[in-house]
């Protein structure tokens, strides 16, 4: 995952704030947009605040003014108490801009409110305020800590899943997928309550594909149970997304026999319940609709390892061919074969030219020894071809294939190269 690096100079702290708010605030713009220019109005404060260098602090202020312009809207009568306080402060007077200040903040009169309605708006800037100094701590450690803490003390719902989502974002960051499976149902729960989280809503639901395949690479057995409750609540509010996340889990990792509309898992059942000609046929129905995804890469390197294992070696490597270079360790076994087996077939084309290329490395077995590692054994067939021995290049290959049958494919190799 990414790598956390100090800042050289304090422009690239900024802007790795301002990166921050835009991963923790990105909404759309018609839900919660008063919420999210006030917080980052407030988070631009707090860092003007902090900022020690009066030209600089000049400089950033003519930016933030702006911004306070566009956000005119969301103040109402008046300006915010945390704009006002700011504005009033002695650098800002000492500023190159107070006379523009001064001009904007002539257009608000002071009024008063009723004691309880100030009362709350004050316990509500309180939160946000507390909020935005935590998602500017740098310390990556102890920014979370302090989250953990906001989200299990605050009761306004929408700061609460707003922390969440910054919480999310670390986790994701980090690679913990125990903690992101507790975390989203946490956020979907605040969706029961919290009516207005519609922000927070609309960035976990066009974002949920990303942070479930991120949970499905940590998964263990022992957060299969949990991963499962998750996937069944995310159906209830976005079936289209999570509907092919739910066949990947039930079909790959609870290993069951679904039977589905679905094209891509559609080859999966036939692959593993028809014939190796109904798989084929279905294939070249979809094969060109398959995009390059993780999920499709998991059912081609299947569907290719299958039509390996029932000797269809020309199906198998147009089909693992493809998976490179993500591909998993199985599935580079089995091409590393194929380029065995089809070798002058497939000369040339890159997944040969690799193997060709790590082949090099089995000088290392000088006298050709039997090795446990299957890749080796790969290798090893490879060097016992060339040296025309069909026999033990055949014995490797027959423990990844019964049928395989050398007479067809080894011996016009051989023959070729000994008539010159």
């Amino acid at each position: 995952m990414s790598r956390f690096f100090e800042s050289i100079d304090e422009e690239k702290e900024k802007a790795g704030r301002s990166e921050l708010r835009e991963k923790v605030y990105d909404t759309d713009e018609k839900m919660g947009k008063k919420e999210k220019r006030l917080c980052d109005l407030q988070c631009k404060v707090k860092e003007l605040e902090e900022e020690s260098n009066q030209k600089v602090f000049d400089k950033q202020l003519k930016k933030m003014l702006v911004d306070v312009k566009k956000a005119e809207n969301c103040f109402g009568r008046r300006v915010p108490d945390f704009l006002k306080m700011f504005f009033a402060s002695d650098r800002v007077e000492r500023s190159t801009h107070k006379k523009a200040i001064d001009e904007f903040m002539s257009k608000y009169e002071c009024t008063e409110e009723p004691i309880e309605e100030k009362e709350n708006r004050k316990i509500e800037e309180k939160i946000c305020k507390d909020l935005s100094k935590i998602l500017v701590i740098r310390d990556g450690e102890e920014r979370k800590k302090e989250l953990e803490e906001f989200k299990g003390s605050t009761r306004d719902e929408t700061m609460r899943t707003k922390a969440l989502m910054a919480l999310l974002s670390i986790y994701v960051k980090t690679g913990n997928g125990a903690k992101m499976l507790e975390i989203m149902n946490e956020i979907l729960d605040c969706f029961v309550v919290d009516l207005n989280a519609s922000a927070a809503r609309v960035m976990l639901l066009d974002n949920v594909d990303f942070y479930l395949g991120v949970i499905y690479e940590k998964l263990d057995e022992l957060m299969f149970g949990m991963y499962e409750r998750l996937l069944g609540r995310l159906l209830l509010v976005d079936r289209d997304t999570v509907e092919k996340r739910v066949l990947q889990f039930d079909v790959f990792k609870m290993h069951r026999s679904v039977e589905t509309t679905n094209p891509l898992f559609k080859l999966i059942y036939i692959v593993r319940n028809g014939t190796q000609e109904e798989a084929n046929k279905w294939y070249l129905q979809i094969k060109d609709s398959i995009a390059g995804g993780k999920i499709e890469q998991e059912v081609l390197e299947e569907y290719g390892i299958r039509s390996f294992k029932n000797g269809d070696f020309e199906a198998s490597y147009e089909v693992l061919s493809k998976c490179h270079p993500a591909m998993s360790t199985e599935c580079k076994l089995y091409v590393e074969l194929l380029c065995v087996i089809l070798n002058d077939r497939i000369r040339g084309s890159p997944a040969h030219k690799r193997f060709v290329e790590e082949f090099m490395e089995f000088s290392e077995n000088r006298f050709c020894l039997r090795s446990g590692n299957s890749r080796v054994e790969a290798q090893r067939a490879f060097y016992l071809l060339n040296m025309y021995d069909v026999d033990g290049t055949a014995e490797i290959i027959r423990r990844h294939c019964k049928c395989f049958d050398e007479n067809v494919w080894l011996r016009g190799f051989v023959n070729t190269r000994l008539i010159g």
